[in-house]
């Protein structure tokens, strides 16, 4: 899942956003889910970040129960 925004009155300053999740099934009850996202502001710095960056990794496990 990607998202593109950029602001009204100019192109050149936007926010890109990405989700990408994985997820493995371990046992028929137990599945591990690996989650990167990642979120780009062209302004940010301007603004007093270190970066542009921010991103996170999420590791997951989800249980089934029937």
């Amino acid at each position: 899942e990607t998202f593109y925004r950029p602001t009204f009155d100019a192109a050149g300053r936007f926010t890109f956003t990405t989700s990408t999740s994985l997820a493995y099934r371990m046992t028929t009850f137990a599945s591990m889910r690996i989650t990167v996202q990642d979120n780009y502001d062209s302004e940010a710095r301007r603004r007093g970040a270190r970066t542009n960056n921010d991103g996170e990794l999420v590791i997951g496990l989800l249980g089934e129960f029937r």
